[in-house]
């Protein structure tokens, strides 16, 4: 309910989102690919036209599907809504194999 109700207030009036929206420069979204669809909506009635929005995430780490999450919404939902730039880092620094690499 903690995101349902503000998630049904903001789609169904534009007095409430207007009232909210605009009023951040930036957003910094960490863990992307566990958003579900109202998270995500709820992101851009904030974001309006000003915001810009940073977002990180590993679409094959995607833990949260049990309660709606979505990876597409990072891998073409985002760049659908939102122009953007896509920086992809190919290495991982959390795994031995890795870290052998690197030495």
């Amino acid at each position: 309910d903690y995101l349902y109700q503000p998630w049904k207030v903001l789609s169904e009036s534009e007095e409430a989102k207007n009232s909210f929206a605009n009023k951040v420069d930036v957003f910094v979204v960490d863990e992307f690919q566990d958003l579900n669809d109202i998270q995500f909506d709820l992101l851009s009635f904030l974001a309006g036209t000003r915001a810009r929005i940073i977002v990180v995430g590993d679409s094959d780490q995607n833990i949260y599907e049990f309660r709606g999450s979505k990876c597409s919404h990072m891998t073409h939902g985002f760049g659908e809504r939102y122009e953007h730039t896509t920086y992809l880092i190919p290495r991982t620094f959390r795994y031995e194999t890795a870290l052998q690499e690197r030495l």
